[in-house]
């Protein structure tokens, strides 16, 4: 029997994860809820639950501030968000579980039967929190992002990225070294991963770090050179807002 722990600030939450767990009453047990970050570690530390459903936007907290106050996660994680932001991109690129409000009950169940499957929650769910953790919060000093690999994970230094350039389900990445690694994710998923960090999409393929930005050229449509002398097109459509939210804001 799996012992879960509800973890969310609205009653009506709840009471929707207790309706669909009815289905599943006979391996999923909850043994209690919390509406406040400070119930669910008390909760958490006493009832010492197998799975936790844990809202993303808890009050004026997230779910991100109960995982760091605890010392080790021995337990399975869903979240639950009403949010398609980047914390989903997050999310998914992480290999945790997410329920997206309203919860739609294939999904719910799609979840559970991955939590119920796994054989070894100990493997790699601590590491894998601890990644999401650093990403959500890439302010590390050297800006690292985490990026899963059929062998584990590539660690990317955003700092030293130059720009990224999207191939379909792939996406290159240039650094200032002149270093090429790619990657099987699309550059809209690297959008959401990035977002938060001194990166701009400026077209369909690109996106540039503007930390690197050496000039803004308007002929040819407008293109942006970066350091190295490397010019990156500018779509007609992200045009006037790139030069109202990034040129304008260099000017300042």
């Amino acid at each position: 029997m799996i012992r879960a722990l509800l973890v969310d600030d609205e009653k009506h939450a709840i009471d929707d994860l207790l309706r669909l767990l009815r289905s599943v009453d006979d391996q999923v047990k909850v043994v209690g809820t919390a509406s406040t970050i400070e119930e669910a570690l008390q909760a958490q530390k006493r009832l010492q639950p197998d799975l936790v459903f844990l809202d993303v936007e808890i009050y004026d907290k997230t779910g991100f501030d109960f995982l760091k106050r605890i010392p080790e996660i021995d337990f399975d994680l869903i979240f639950t968000t009403a949010h398609t932001s980047y914390a989903v991109q997050a999310f998914r690129y992480s290999a945790l579980d997410f329920l997206l409000k309203p919860i739609d009950r294939k999904q719910f169940k799609e979840a559970i039967t991955k939590v119920i499957q796994k054989k070894d929650k100990e493997n790699g769910l601590q590491e894998n929190i601890r990644l999401l953790l650093d990403n959500i919060h890439a302010k590390t000093p050297n800006n690292r992002v985490f990026i899963p690999n059929h062998k584990g994970y590539d660690v990317i230094d955003t700092n030293q990225v130059l720009y990224l350039k999207g191939d379909e389900n792939y996406t290159h990445i240039f650094s200032l070294d002149h270093y090429k690694t790619t990657i099987p994710r699309t550059i809209l998923w690297f959008e959401g991963l990035l977002k938060g960090l001194p990166f701009y999409r400026v077209h369909k393929s690109y996106m540039i770090n503007t930390n690197h930005i050496e000039a803004y050229h308007k002929a040819n449509g407008g293109e942006v050179i970066l350091k190295g002398d490397i010019e990156i097109p500018i779509s007609l459509r992200r045009k006037e807002r790139f030069i109202r939210e990034v040129i304008g804001n260099k000017k300042r």
